[in-house]
């Protein structure tokens, strides 16, 4: 990779002139701010300020341009001309890789440029999966008329995007009905065990000093509702994360923006850019869709253990708890 200083004064003159610099017609600060700009377009690109957003922008527009595949043969040959020799699958994947990781950073370019990218995106895709095709079936020896027509048949097959838009739609409304259900059942729980220990207290516990012979069996049942009520809060209590994310996370495609965790403490700005990068990628949205299911499983799983052992808690305590007061009135009279 070129050094940071080879590279600024490679560039610096495509920007400000040597004699403008020499002649001391711009002072140091604006020297310096052009100094940034350039090496905020270095990649991967990590612009700090607008300014710096607005030419990483503009240095990467030709991602989304209509001739883009001929800017990338172009590049190929100058690259060979430098003695770097690729073959067609390993240059498809530089610019698949290459595209992947590149973003915009200015709003205007994410609204208006995306779309473009995603579509150049697609065809280096489609060059790939041709080139994986002909290595498997020895496509070389088909004509062109016949590739086209697998081609068109191949695009006029309907694509399950309904299929999987309702099962991940069905997904995430059933986990979140078994997390109101388990929500509900801990709630009964809550209630019933703090009745009997309000009861408990009110009435036993002051009458204990004549009836000595009901302290063990008030003191086991106290346990056992106290024992429950703790799976039960366990059950229901809510779990919060950070609520930060870097763009470099969203680049890499690593958060997941449905989850509110995510992303409660950032600027609205971020989470717009963030989501954005998230609906021009249907990969990393069906990414994250799943991610976000699988998690809330997770959950899920834990709350149903705590529930099933405050509930077992609960059953097999209240019949020890009544089985303990029948013997302690038996042997006091």
């Amino acid at each position: 990779m070129i050094d940071r200083i080879d590279y600024l004064n490679l560039v610096l003159p495509l920007f400000v002139p040597k004699f403008i610099i020499e002649s001391k017609e711009i002072d140091d600060t604006e020297i310096e701010a052009v100094k940034a700009c350039i090496l905020a377009t270095q990649f991967p690109q990590q612009p700090q300020n607008m300014l710096e957003r607005i030419i990483c922008d503009a240095d990467m527009m030709h991602v989304s341009e209509p001739n883009f595949m001929e800017r990338s043969n172009q590049l190929r040959k100058e690259w060979e001309a430098q003695g770097k020799h690729l073959t067609d699958k390993e240059w498809y994947q530089v610019n698949i890789d290459f595209m992947n990781n590149h973003s915009f950073h200015t709003r205007y370019c994410i609204e208006q440029l995306q779309k473009a990218k995603s579509k150049n995106l697609k065809k280096v895709l489609l060059k790939m999966e041709e080139l994986t095709a002909a290595a498997g079936a020895d496509v070389k020896e088909k004509p062109v008329a016949a590739i086209k027509v697998e081609k068109k048949k191949k695009e006029k097959q309907p694509r399950p995007e309904r299929g999987v838009e309702t099962f991940f739609r069905l997904a995430s409304g059933n986990h979140m009905k078994l997390s109101d259900m388990a929500d509900n059942k801990a709630h009964i729980l809550l209630s019933i065990n703090s009745i009997i220990i309000s009861v408990v207290l009110s009435f036993l516990v002051k009458n204990l000093t004549q009836l000595t012979y009901l302290i063990l069996p008030t003191v086991f049942l106290l346990s056992v509702c106290v024992v429950t009520t703790v799976f039960a809060v366990l059950t229901t209590k809510p779990k919060i994360s950070k609520g930060v994310f870097t763009a470099d996370q969203i680049r890499n495609r690593e958060v997941n923006l449905l989850f509110f965790g995510n992303f409660h403490k950032m600027g609205y700005e971020s989470y717009e850019w963030g989501v954005q990068e998230m609906m021009y990628d249907k990969q990393y949205l069906y990414k994250s869709m799943t991610k976000d299911i699988y998690f809330l499983g997770k959950v899920l799983a834990k709350k149903y253990r705590y529930l099933n052992i405050g509930y077992k808690v609960f059953m097999f305590g209240l019949i020890a708890s009544v089985f303990v007061f029948g013997l302690s009135f038996f042997f006091a009279h």
